[in-house]
């Protein structure tokens, strides 16, 4: 009967392979240990970059204005951003928090219109925006 060859290249990328399959088909050690590689392999043990992102924020409040949000990042840094220009209006530097959302906060009332969404690190502002 007229047997049909594997296509090892289709047979790698569309299903995982075992330990036992691998060593049948006598490509090598299946730990990529480098025994059938003859003399020393060098592997990076640094990296040859690093990307430095800034500090992440990790709270924020919103003002009752509906229009400001005060963030504090992972260095105790506190910032004001304005939401209709999505843009960061003032750095505070290292201050309460707590004080400076008393001292921010109006005697207004407006209505829920966004949220603000951390997991990222960034502020996030979803809603119904018009």
């Amino acid at each position: 009967m007229h047997e049909k060859k594997t296509n090892y290249k289709e047979y790698f990328l569309f299903q995982p392979i075992s330990q036992k399959d691998w060593q049948e088909l006598g490509i090598g050690d299946y730990c990529d240990s480098a025994s059938n590689v003859a003399g020393n392999i060098l592997r990076n043990t640094e990296p040859t970059q690093k990307i430095l992102g800034g500090p992440a924020i990790r709270h924020y409040h919103i003002l009752n204005d509906k229009r400001h949000v005060l963030t504090k990042d992972t260095e105790e840094n506190i910032a004001l951003y304005d939401v209709l220009k999505a843009c960061k209006i003032e750095d505070l530097g290292r201050v309460d928090f707590e004080q400076e959302c008393k001292k921010r906060n109006k005697m207004v009332y407006v209505p829920n219109w966004f949220n603000v969404d951390l997991k990222t690190g960034v502020c996030l502002k979803t809603g119904d925006f018009v």
